[in-house]
C-alpha cells in the first residue's frame, strides 16, 4: 500500500504473510529472501530487483540507513541543493525509522552510506542511487528497503535534472 506520495518522495508498506521467521531473517543470507522481496515489490507496483548484488544494492545497518535516508530527505539528488532544513529532515528520518523497529534488515540503492556523516552530508553533498531503480520514472532515484519479519517498507526519493 502506498502510504505517502509527494512530488519527489514515496513511501510504500506491505504486510508479509505468512511472517518470516525472526531468527532466519536475522541470520540468513539476504539472497534467501529475494523471491519474497521481488513479489512484494511487484505487488506495490515497483520494479523487482532480482539478484541484489547484480542490482547494485547494499545491505547496511540501521545508522547507515538513517544517514542515507536523511541525505535524500534533505538534499536534491541532482544538484545537492537543500530542499529541507536539517532539523526537519532529521525529525522526518527518525519518524520514518521509528515506524520500523528492530528486528529489521536494511537495503539501499547507493553506496553513499560509505561517505555520509551523521547529518547525511557528503563532501560533494549530492548523489543518488547507482542501484537498479524501483520506480524508474525519474533521472535520479535513491531508495531504502526495510525488511522486517511481518512487513516490507520502501522509501523512494526521486528527482530530475
Amino acid at each position: 500500500m502506498q502510504v505517502v506520495k509527494s512530488d519527489r518522495e514515496q513511501l510504500f508498506e506491505r504486510a508479509i504473510a505468512p511472517p518470516l521467521d525472526e531468527t532466519e531473517l536475522a541470520l540468513a543470507d539476504l539472497a534467501t529472501f529475494e523471491p519474497q522481496l521481488d513479489d512484494a515489490l511487484r505487488a506495490l507496483g515497483l520494479h523487482p530487483l532480482g539478484d541484489l548484488t547484480a542490482a547494485a544494492w547494499f545491505e547496511v545497518d540501521r545508522e547507515q540507513a538513517r544517514r542515507q535516508l536523511l541525505h535524500g530527505l534533505r538534499r536534491d539528488l541532482a544538484y545537492g541543493t537543500v530542499r529541507r532544513d536539517a532539523v526537519a529532515a532529521r525529525a522526518l528520518a527518525s519518524a520514518l525509522l521509528d515506524r520500523w523497529p528492530e528486528p529489521a534488515r536494511y537495503l539501499v540503492s547507493s553506496d553513499l552510506h560509505r561517505s555520509l556523516d551523521v547529518d547525511g552530508e557528503t563532501p560533494r553533498a549530492y548523489g543518488y542511487g547507482s542501484g537498479r531503480a524501483l520506480c524508474g520514472t525519474h533521472e535520479f532515484e535513491q531508495s531504502l528497503i526495510v525488511l522486517r519479519p511481518d512487513l516490507i517498507a520502501v522509501h523512494v526519493v526521486a528527482d530530475d535534472d
